[in-house]
């Protein structure tokens, strides 16, 4: 039997994920930051524990103010030890109580790999996506991470340029620095992007070793900026800004990745989680991040297949 739980300490859930510290969605710093991005829809947090046969899943969701079943506007995740169709009937029911009346998505790990991508692509339905997501596996030695670069990013990477690069973490951190990072984005993109409480939490981040900055400075002025998320076992590639100008002459966000991986395997990360990298069916066209998912993949690394979905028979099939 399930039962609902609501804003219990998230220390508390770990102890049912024996897989948590890559599981980046239950962060409390992380919730911190979603519950302060979507704060105009007033999102509430729930999880669920389903147990069966000493297996456990783990089911994190938010209810907003229209009553939308989500993960702060993001898809649903599972996380779970085992095969999830054990669950299917406690799924089944837990979501026919709900009685949500808008479409859920839900988002999952594919077991079946690329090889099977052609059969998956021609099941899929109209609002589905399936994409791959791309991760660095830090454990490898530098030149093996290296080599799996694409041979334009490669040369990038290698090429000299004038720009100087610094990375910011707990050890050398100034107060307000992330609104360095956000007075460009806000250039960048000719707009406020979000709540200033939202910058402040990636300050809390760096000063909880939970994140870092990288600068890049051109004759002494910042014309790039990216922050990175990490915990004790992996990171993610969270957001950056570049002026436009310099954005297509110079490889900054590639020399940016790179000196990210070298800190992170100084620091004895895992993991960077560069995020989706390939979409093979879309329902929505857009050329920008198609172009983005483009640069990402050519990092190599780890790619794990996901399938978004309204469907709950589609969960049990994979």
């Amino acid at each position: 039997m399930s039962v609902p739980k609501k804003n219990l300490p998230i220390h508390e859930v770990k102890k049912f994920i024996s897989n948590y510290k890559n599981n980046y969605l239950i962060e409390d710093e992380l919730l911190d930051y979603y519950k302060e991005y979507g704060k105009e829809k007033n999102y509430e947090f729930f999880y669920n524990i389903f147990e069966f046969q000493k297996k456990k899943l783990f089911l994190p969701y938010t209810l907003d103010k229209n009553n939308n079943f989500d993960y702060f506007g993001m898809p649903i995740n599972f996380f779970y030890d085992d095969n999830i169709s054990i669950f299917s009937n406690d799924l089944k029911k837990f979501f026919k109580k709900l009685k949500i009346d808008s479409e859920i998505n839900f988002k999952f790990k594919i077991k079946k790999n690329l090889n099977s991508l052609q059969l998956l692509l021609s099941e899929i339905k109209k609002n589905e996506e399936i994409y791959e997501e791309s991760t660095i596996d830090l454990n490898l030695k530098n030149e093996e991470i290296f080599k799996q670069f694409s041979k334009g990013h490669r040369y990038e990477i290698n090429r000299k340029t004038r720009l100087k690069y610094k990375i910011i973490d707990w050890t050398n951190y100034k107060k307000d620095q992330i609104l360095e990072m956000m007075k460009l984005h806000e250039s960048v993109a000719n707009k406020k992007t979000r709540s200033k409480k939202s910058w402040i939490i990636n300050e809390n981040m760096i000063q909880n070793k939970k994140g870092f900055l990288i600068f890049v400075s051109d004759n002494g002025k910042v014309i790039s900026s990216s922050f990175f998320f990490m915990n004790n076992f992996s990171s993610i590639y969270f957001s950056s800004c570049t002026i436009r100008d310099y954005f297509s002459k110079t490889g900054i966000t590639h020399k940016t990745i790179w000196y990210a991986i070298k800190y992170l395997k100084e620091n004895n990360c895992k993991y960077l989680d560069l995020g989706r990298s390939k979409t093979y069916h879309v329902s929505h066209e857009n050329i920008k991040e198609r172009n983005i998912e483009k640069f990402k993949h050519s990092f190599g690394g780890i790619k794990n297949l996901y399938l978004q979905t309204s469907s709950m028979n589609k969960i049990f099939e994979n």
